[in-house]
Formats: C-alpha cells, structure tokens, sequence
C-alpha cells in the first residue's frame, strides 16, 4: 500500500513539474487556470477545516468584531519564472470595497522574486517584498496599493491563498456595489463569493 501512495506522489510531482516548465507566462483574467490551480480548488474540501480555524481566530484576535468572510480562499501559483499574478494591480480597479481586509497564508516559503511585491504606500510605484515563511499570514492595503509579482527565479514552485473580510458594521456600503469576480464572474455578495452569516469573535 505504502509503495502505491509512493508511486503516485512521484507521478504527481512529474505532472506538476511539466506544467510548471512549460506553462505561459500568467497574464490578465489566465492567472488561475493551470492544473495544479484546479487541483487546489477540487480539494479545497481537504483543507476547508483549516481554513475555517484560521479565519475565525483572525475574527478573534485581530478584528476583534463579526465579520463576513470570503467562502473559497484565492489559490495562486508560482510556476519557477513565471509569476503568479497577471498583472500589478489594486484590488479597487476590479470592483472590491475599500471595507474589505485582505489577508494572504503562505502554503509555501515566498521570498524576493517568488514574493508578493506591494507599494510601500499610494501612487509610489516603489515596491516591498513581503517574504514569508509557510504558515505566515500578512495584510496589506490591496486597495489603495499596487501590488503584484515578479518572475519567480527561486527555481521552487510557490503556492499561497488570499481571503477577504468584510466588516458586519460596513457590509450595507459594502455589499451595495454588487460586484463581480474578475475570473468567475461570482457576485461579491453574502451566500456567494462571501459567507451567508458573519463570523462572531
């Protein structure tokens, strides 16, 4: 048995490991659409508990008020010299409230050129590298910020989830953009791109 599982994690590695030499270069609205991004969202299911934990204790501990939370985690992918953002942006040209707090999880290590790279304030164009380590969590003013990456030249693959919160006591200004997900269209709304109920602290 344990000689199978040994089998298909190689097979999987291999797989993943083509992709990752010969995927194109990510670009605008084609960031999510590699198989290993597949692979992450069908077994999301495998870490939904997870997730759950780490968004209830950041409800807790860091907001300290309810809040709506982001249902499925954004996965994103760093192919070695590829990126894993199409494009530098700020979350408010695609539609997101400025009551959203942004948070990202490094699943992997994400350091210089595999890290995210954020203004270090409005209109600068002068970029922070935030490197973490796995399990670290950061946030940052997506909003108002340009934030993206560069060609990850680590040689690794780079895997993280980002989520948003919304505010209980912002989520009427909030939810009456009724906006839409740049790649799935879903409405930026409560009982589908975010929780049906708020999280309580």
């Amino acid at each position: 048995m344990a000689e199978n599982v040994k089998k298909n994690i190689s097979l999987d590695k291999i797989n993943v490991d083509i992709e990752a030499l010969n995927y194109p270069l990510m670009r605008f609205k084609k960031d999510q659409n590699s198989n290993l991004h597949k692979l992450l969202y069908k077994t999301h299911f495998e870490r939904e508990n997870h997730y759950s934990e780490i968004c209830k204790w950041i409800v807790s501990h860091i907001l300290n008020e309810p809040a709506y939370v982001q249902v499925v985690p954004c996965y994103r992918v760093g192919f070695p010299l590829n990126r894993w953002v199409g494009c530098f942006h700020r979350d408010s040209d695609f539609g997101h409230s400025v009551a959203e707090i942004n948070f990202i999880c490094a699943l992997t290590a994400m350091a210089g050129s595999s890290a995210l790279q954020v203004e270090d304030y409005p209109g600068s164009f002068s970029y922070i590298s935030m490197d973490l380590l796995p399990g670290e969590l950061i946030s940052f003013d997506h909003i108002d910020r340009l934030h993206g990456c560069k060609r990850n030249k680590t040689g690794e693959i780079v895997i993280s989830m980002d989520f948003r919160f919304i505010p209980l006591r912002l989520s009427a200004q909030a939810f009456s953009l009724a906006a839409s997900t740049v790649n799935t269209k879903m409405a930026l709304l409560p009982g589908s791109y975010f929780s049906s109920e708020p999280l309580l602290p």
